[in-house]
């Protein structure tokens, strides 16, 4: 399987500065071809860049597209990536004290949606898909309307939901 890796970069965090190198070495040590988007593409929020993000990948031929968010630091040993064929997310037990809070705004502002209990609230910093998995995606990020609340976060976890995707977590570890 063939993997393609996509970042978005902007401004000017000494953070991003710092991090994004490692990304860039991991993906040319492992000869992964990695597209670096920014925020210049009309979005409401730089992050829906995500949505040209898994365009470009099914308009290509890469089996799987994995997203990694520019401040998130890839270790020199880090390995090949473990594609699967389903959406993946990463995630750690800081994030998932938001399941609560994000249920409740979910439902407020798009009523009653099946399988959001069963769903992990999860960080969009670090995930991937297969091609048929993204499809289902992409419809549904298109199709939900964009409401912010802590960053992207909330509305992205509700569009995985929605999407029905057949989902998997990642073996690796994000965040706090």
């Amino acid at each position: 399987m063939q993997l393609e890796v996509h970042t978005l970069r902007f401004g000017n965090d000494p953070i991003i500065a710092e991090r994004s190198p490692t990304l860039d070495q991991w993906c040319e040590r492992h000869q992964y071809p990695l597209t670096v988007w920014d925020n210049s593409h009309g979005h409401q929020t730089p992050k829906l860049v995500q949505m040209d993000m898994l365009e470009k990948f099914l308009k290509g031929k890469s089996d799987v597209m994995l997203y990694v968010d520019a401040d998130v630091f890839v270790r020199a040993d880090a390995p090949v990536f473990p594609m699967t064929k389903a959406f993946c997310a990463a995630t750690d037990r800081w994030h998932t004290m938001h399941n609560r809070f994000w249920r409740e705004w979910s439902e407020k502002n798009y009523g009653e949606i099946a399988g959001i209990s069963e769903w992990d609230y999860f960080n969009a910093g670090v995930w991937s898909c297969d091609r048929t998995n993204a499809k289902k995606l992409l419809a549904t990020m298109r199709g939900t309307e964009f409401i912010e609340k802590y960053q992207e976060q909330h509305w992205f976890n509700t569009c995985v939901v929605k999407s029905k995707v057949k989902t998997q977590r990642l073996p690796i570890v994000t965040g706090k």
